[in-house]
């Protein structure tokens, strides 16, 4: 019962119950051969352990049901980050809200999300920039980030950020330049 509860397949009050059923049964199969005066004390003595052991159950249900709120959160905040940028902050605090987990764990929830939210977008802009092949949209991203509009990247994130950026400009000048000489290389042979 104990593993049953633990694993959450049963609830603290339906192993408490199933413990009573189980325990009036087997009183009743040895009582018959008991003296009479040795039956209540006996009674007593399962009742009581039947109360300690059914005291160990909840515990065990608010731990299973802790870990399975973590679950459901985690899946949770996986959704989120596939969703448009206002809406992953509301759609994860839907499920913390009622969550057992502490408001420490819920707080770092948030902060992660945050910061992932930070990242998508970052990346984002930077595919787009980089399809459009826009070195200013890059170079604004750039200056943005130095400037702190993505509060929730920690330094070395928004570092390793302003090196790739840099370097996605200094290919993307070399392309156009490439470009360029061979459209005036064309136009020198016409």
């Amino acid at each position: 019962l104990r593993n049953d509860v633990a694993n959450g397949a049963k609830t603290n009050q339906q192993a408490s119950e199933e413990l009573k059923t189980w325990s009036d049964e087997q009183y009743k199969e040895l009582s018959a051969s008991l003296p009479m005066h040795v039956q209540h004390q006996y009674k007593a003595q399962i009742d009581s352990a039947v109360g300690r052991q059914g005291a160990g159950f909840l515990p065990l249900q608010l731990k299973a049901d802790e870990q399975k709120s973590i679950n459901l959160i985690d899946r949770a905040f996986s959704i989120a980050t596939r969703l448009p940028t206002e809406k992953r902050e509301a759609y994860l605090n839907s499920y913390l809200n009622n969550s057992p987990v502490s408001e420490a764990d819920k707080a770092n929830y948030r902060q992660k999300l945050r910061t992932e939210s930070n990242k998508i977008d970052i990346d984002g802009r930077i595919v787009s920039a980089i399809d459009t092949s826009n070195t200013d949209d890059l170079s604004k991203l750039s200056t943005e980030l130095s400037e702190g509009k993505y509060p929730y990247l920690n330094g070395g994130q928004v570092q390793d950020y302003q090196a790739s950026i840099s370097s996605k400009i200094h290919t993307l000048q070399q392309r156009q330049q490439i470009v360029e000489n061979k459209r005036v290389s064309e136009s020198n042979k016409v």
